[in-house]
């Protein structure tokens, strides 16, 4: 007789201990009510995660927060705020990892499509070399004339003949376009070997408009 009691005795108190019983999926929930106010109506069960619930209700769906729930639905769901603390974070790092491999895809995609940097740049010409190439085209004319019942002046021969000087240098902007690099590097070697000639003409013309003002002492 005791040992019987007490076997009903311990299943009761299994009975007691045990886990309740979740609502199933799809199961009707009525009206919901949040603590912050919300009320959901006709709201069925859609899912349930540590953290939250997923319902189907009259507007439509949402996902509602157990600490959100009334007490006695977060009961009936067994909620455990610390496996949802842990859930939560579980979540925030997979989120972060994902995150991370997506980023890694991009910087790997870019990187292998990206031209290579290793690459040798063959020199270009700088604005000394188009200057030793106007000035030699302008050494080959004969100076400037002025041309009839005008005072604009214009070259005598040469490759600017007739031309005014920004004539002249528009033309030299044209020719040395149409050449090939080399040519212009060819120039742009014997501006680094003799200087730019026109920042020395402009150096000559300075150095001349400034003479008369200079006073020379002879003892």
């Amino acid at each position: 007789m005791k040992l019987t009691t007490l076997i009903l005795m311990g299943v009761g108190v299994g009975l007691l201990s045990a886990d309740p019983v979740q609502p199933k999926v799809g199961s009707d929930l009525g009206t919901i009510t949040t603590t912050d106010g919300k009320t959901y109506t006709g709201a069925k069960l859609a899912g349930v995660e540590p953290t939250c619930i997923s319902i189907l209700d009259s507007d439509g769906g949402a996902k509602i927060s157990f600490d959100k729930l009334p007490q006695n639905l977060r009961e009936e769901f067994g909620y455990d705020p610390t496996k949802a603390a842990l859930y939560a974070q579980q979540q925030y790092y997979e989120a972060e990892i994902a995150q991370l491999k997506a980023e890694l895809s991009r910087y790997k995609s870019a990187t292998e499509n990206a031209a290579p940097t290793n690459q040798v740049h063959s020199p270009q010409p700088t604005i000394a070399g188009f200057h030793y190439f106007f000035f030699e085209l302008k050494s080959q004319s004969s100076g400037f004339e002025n041309s009839q019942n005008s005072s604009v002046q214009r070259f005598q021969g040469g490759s600017f003949a007739g031309l005014t000087r920004e004539q002249a240098e528009a033309d030299t902007h044209t020719r040395w376009e149409a050449m090939t690099l080399s040519d212009k590097m060819a120039y742009e070697q014997k501006a680094q070997a003799y200087g730019d000639p026109i920042v020395k003409e402009e150096e000559a013309e300075r150095e001349a408009r400034m003479a008369p003002h200079i006073n020379v002492q002879v003892q």
